[in-house]
């Protein structure tokens, strides 16, 4: 088991995510375990409570970064596209949901409990993803109807 003192927090939670990612991506929410993410990066569960306090902060930090991944797809299949942009962030979309189905899926089969309101820096990723759509919707109405997308 790793010490305390041999990362740094951030190494930790950077260690705790690409871990954690990689066993949602492999068996999905359902089957998500925490003490296996310990297990993989060679600390203690605790460790990861310490880092991100709860199951639900360790879940959003997981979903957020699927969130970051899946803008960082739109973004590169748009760039550089004249035509049809609207079409291909719709086929982008599919196709990221199809390449990452248990991480993707993990963003929808999460909740937080009732009453709970999502973090900002979360909520800045979901609304990052959504003005890409909404800029793309914009871009094909007529001027009058911009502001409706």
């Amino acid at each position: 088991m790793g010490r305390r003192s041999d990362h740094s927090r951030a190494e930790l939670r950077d260690m705790i995510i690409t871990a954690g990612h990689r066993q949602l991506s492999e068996v999905g929410f359902a089957r998500f375990s925490a003490r296996e993410v310990a297990k993989r990066i060679g600390y203690s569960i605790g460790t990861i409570y310490n880092v991100f306090g709860t199951h639900d902060a360790l879940m959003l930090g997981l979903n957020g970064y699927t969130l970051d991944q899946w803008r960082n797809y739109l973004e590169v299949r748009l760039t550089g596209k004249k035509k049809d942009r609207l079409r291909i962030a719709v086929e982008a979309y599919f196709e990221f949901a199809i390449l990452h189905r248990n991480a993707w899926t993990a963003i929808y089969d999460f909740h937080l409990p009732e009453n709970t309101e999502i973090p900002a820096d979360y909520a800045a990723r979901v609304m990052a993803i959504t003005r890409i759509v909404i800029d793309e919707i914009a871009a094909v109405l007529p001027d009058s109807q911009k502001d409706e997308a």
